[in-house]
């Protein structure tokens, strides 16, 4: 049995209904972890502190901490501590290995990568056609912010370059 002050939050088993109240009972609890990282920005907790403080089970604790880290909210240190997620690295709950999420430099250099081959492409760049070191997945986590501000648009499977961007990057915009 999986609980959280005293609710059961097994396995989804069961009526819809019980489902979507699981799921919610969930959500809950991750909010309430959320806000308590966030309001004391110096939480270091051990595994046992954390399902204490917040009292759940083993069982639940695995899952929502890998919830909590996949979303960002906390990072689990090298030392086994859960602490506020701040960027730099990420270390994956249910694996206990270290990786690098958010390498910022090498973040920076992609965006870069993305950005020059737009501007090489200015008629239209594929998510397929990206080299291997810039996966599509990461191209488009990429473009869909620089979408919203105007400065790429996705026609017919293309994402091209708006004027302003090629501007900004110093492409003369004069067709030969």
């Amino acid at each position: 049995m999986h609980s959280f002050l005293g609710m059961d939050l097994g396995a989804n088993s069961g009526p819809p209904a019980r489902e979507r109240w699981q799921q919610q009972q969930r959500e809950r609890l991750i909010a309430t972890i959320a806000t308590a990282y966030r309001e004391m920005a110096g939480l270091s907790l051990t595994q046992a502190q954390a399902r204490k403080l917040f009292g759940i089970d083993a069982d639940t604790f695995e899952r929502i901490s890998g919830e909590l880290v996949a979303r960002e909210i906390v990072t689990i240190n090298p030392e086994g501590l859960l602490v506020r997620h701040e960027g730099g690295l990420h270390v994956s709950c249910s694996s206990g290995t270290m990786m690098q999420r958010r390498n910022y430099a090498s973040r920076a250099a992609r965006v870069q990568t993305l950005l020059k081959l737009l501007t090489w492409h200015v008629d239209g760049l594929s998510l397929t056609d990206l080299p291997a070191e810039l996966p599509a997945v990461v191209a488009g986590r990429i473009l869909k912010p620089l979408a919203i501000k105007g400065l790429v648009k996705l026609v017919e499977g293309q994402w091209t370059p708006s004027p302003a961007l090629l501007l900004g990057a110093g492409v003369d915009l004069r067709r030969e």
